[in-house]
């Protein structure tokens, strides 16, 4: 498992690389719909004895960020099943080939952070 923290020009301020070998990727995702009419794949959770807990105990990876690109293919704004569907079938190509699966994360904006408390201390 790899993390990329370079900042290159096609990444703005907070957003990071993460790589996943074969196997589970071991993340609980989310679609969050915004009040503004657009929606984002939020990593909601992450599942124990999986690749996702080894990058969040090494302080890689954390709840509550944004799924932006998988391998380069721009999922922001997709419907939420349509990007899963997508990663999955990114992940499970890749691993035929043994080649990892890059996901590009971003925080949240501050105001979509507003958005999602109030969405969880709803039980949205």
């Amino acid at each position: 498992w790899k993390a990329d923290r370079d900042r290159r020009e096609s990444m703005t301020p907070g957003e990071f690389t993460v790589e996943f070998e074969n196997g589970p990727l071991g993340l609980d995702l989310q679609e969050v719909r915004f009040s503004a009419g657009y929606s984002r794949l939020m990593v909601k959770g992450i599942k124990p004895q999986s690749q996702a807990e080894e990058l969040q105990k090494r302080g890689v990876l954390r709840p509550q960020v944004f799924v932006k690109r998988v391998n380069g293919i721009l999922v922001e704004g997709v419907e939420g099943e349509s990007a899963i569907r997508l990663m999955q079938r990114e992940k499970r190509q890749l691993d035929s080939e043994g080649k990892p699966l890059k996901l590009l994360l971003s925080p949240p904006a501050v105001e979509e952070k507003y958005e999602i408390q109030e969405k969880m201390a709803q039980g949205a």
